[in-house]
């Protein structure tokens, strides 16, 4: 599994996996609430983007007023930030609560139509049981699916929070860029245009280095986990034959074995984000200094007053934020593709089995950029 963030595939899995949700007619059951609730969602994105940047001017104010000795110019910024931060704590708050409760209607909406169409269409539960032992189901290409009932339990709820996360977070980002971007253009030239050589370059850096490795480490991470759990869940539900067999001690050695196989995958990916955080380390310190020392000239000069340097080094962390948006979040990212990719298998998996019932249409490989036509239903048709 590679780390397709960059990748057309990736894109394209996102949005045959989103758009049946989202392009339901409006009548349909919970279609109204969960547009209302999305454009409430962009509404505070952007009211609190503008808060963001109000707070950033009052700092730069009272810093400034302190550097100078001016006590009521000073006291008018405190009492200023302290009007926004009253009302920004519950707005932030209120946007949390608006993306998890829009999650929560889109992963009963997903979960409930999965569930529908793979224990009534006539063949995938069944084959899971009658010709594959190890948990796992074959989709239209060959491959073999794990832990089907994981991957329409656990990763449809992981791929519905995310999805509304990274909507969140890179429309924020889009909107910080804009808006703190002028901020520091107008204070340093110099300072934006390095800042965005240096987001690029360590995105790409970032990317290549730990992108690809976390992806695959995720991706082995659910498959081994979810093996150790259906193991255990297998003896539950046989406990009288195992009993009647004695079979605990090879439950056991299965068992073990498929534990070893998640302590192995847990150490490699603790290898990777150790070298992935002390990246990040390094760059978090770099932005406390370099704002500093570009400005330091225009304020030893007389330039610009003390203030614009606390508001040049804020501004600059949220453009950091803002345009480090994927490398600072490459394990969600990681984590993100590996449960795209796995619901796209069971998809298939299940569309190979037959058709659904009569709402559906076909779900498209991703290199084929549209809908095949005619033949049987594909699950991904909940309209």
């Amino acid at each position: 599994l590679s780390f397709c963030v960059f990748q057309s595939s990736f894109w394209w899995r996102f949005w045959v996996l989103t758009k049946p949700f989202w392009a339901r007619p409006l009548r349909r059951n919970g279609s109204i609430e969960a547009w209302g609730l999305l454009f409430l969602l962009v509404v505070q994105v952007f009211v609190t983007t503008w808060l963001l940047v109000k707070l950033n001017f009052q700092q730069g104010e009272f810093f400034t007023a302190l550097s100078k000795k001016e006590e009521n110019r000073f006291w008018e910024a405190v009492a200023s930030y302290g009007v926004i931060i009253v009302i920004a704590v519950p707005l932030l708050a209120a946007k949390e609560y608006t993306a998890n409760r829009l999650a929560v209607i889109w992963r009963i909406w997903m979960s409930e139509h999965l569930m529908t169409s793979y224990l009534c269409n006539r063949k995938a539960y069944f084959r899971l049981s009658s010709e594959c032992s190890d948990n796992s189901l074959q989709n239209d290409k060959g491959d073999y699916i794990d832990n089907p009932d994981q991957r329409i339990v656990a990763d449809v709820e992981a791929f519905t929070k995310a999805a509304l996360n990274f909507i969140v977070v890179f429309m924020g980002a889009g909107l910080r860029i804009f808006s703190f971007g002028a901020i520091l253009y107008s204070i340093s030239t110099h300072l934006a245009a390095f800042l965005l050589v240096y987001a690029f370059a360590m995105t790409l850096l970032v990317t290549w280095l730990f992108g690809k490795p976390m992806a695959a480490l995720s991706f082995e991470q659910r498959k081994c986990e979810a093996d150790l759990r259906f193991s255990l869940v297998r003896v539950r539900e046989n406990a009288e034959s195992i009993a009647m067999f004695d079979g605990g001690a090879r439950e056991l050695s299965s068992a073990r074995a498929r534990l070893a196989r998640v302590l192995a995958n847990s150490l490699a990916t603790l290898k990777v984000t150790l070298g992935y955080e002390a990246l990040q380390n390094a760059t978090q310190y770099l932005t406390g200094l370099l704002p500093a020392i570009l400005v330091a000239p225009q304020f030893l000069a007389g330039q610009v007053e003390f203030g614009v340097v606390k508001q040049a080094q804020d501004a600059f962390l949220m453009l950091r934020l803002s345009l480090f948006v994927v490398a600072n979040r490459t394990d969600e990212f990681s984590s993100f593709a590996t449960g795209l990719s796995r619901l796209e298998g069971l998809v298939h998996a299940i569309d190979a089995a037959g058709p659904v019932r009569e709402e559906a249409f076909v779900f498209p490989p991703p290199d084929t950029g549209r809908a095949a036509g005619g033949g049987g239903m594909g699950v991904l048709g909940w309209l």
